[in-house]
């Protein structure tokens, strides 16, 4: 299963996103890859949305990987003091 961010993880995309991430939890697959390959923002609410999806995933024992984090991204969760809780510190 494959789940896209897109390329805005922003409060303005968060109902989209959050039906997608929902969606993808309710596959019931072992493992979900997050494309993170075109995202040029994240912002506070995006990064609790991804956060709220990891931590779902982890509940129901779905690993999360991330596909080609951007450097935007990388950078933006770093910022916002998150890599650690997005599982982004290792890459």
């Amino acid at each position: 299963m494959s789940v896209s961010c897109g390329s805005q993880v922003t409060i303005q995309q968060a109902e989209a996103l959050k039906q997608r991430f929902l969606n993808a939890l309710n596959k019931q697959s072992n493992l979900c890859y997050v494309n993170a390959s075109k995202v040029e923002k994240l912002d506070t609410a995006g990064a609790q949305l991804l956060y709220a999806f990891i931590r779902q995933a982890e509940t129901m024992s779905i690993e999360v990987r991330w596909q080609h984090p951007s450097s935007a991204l990388l950078a933006d969760a770093k910022l916002l003091g998150m890599q650690q809780a997005l599982q982004l510190n290792n890459l």
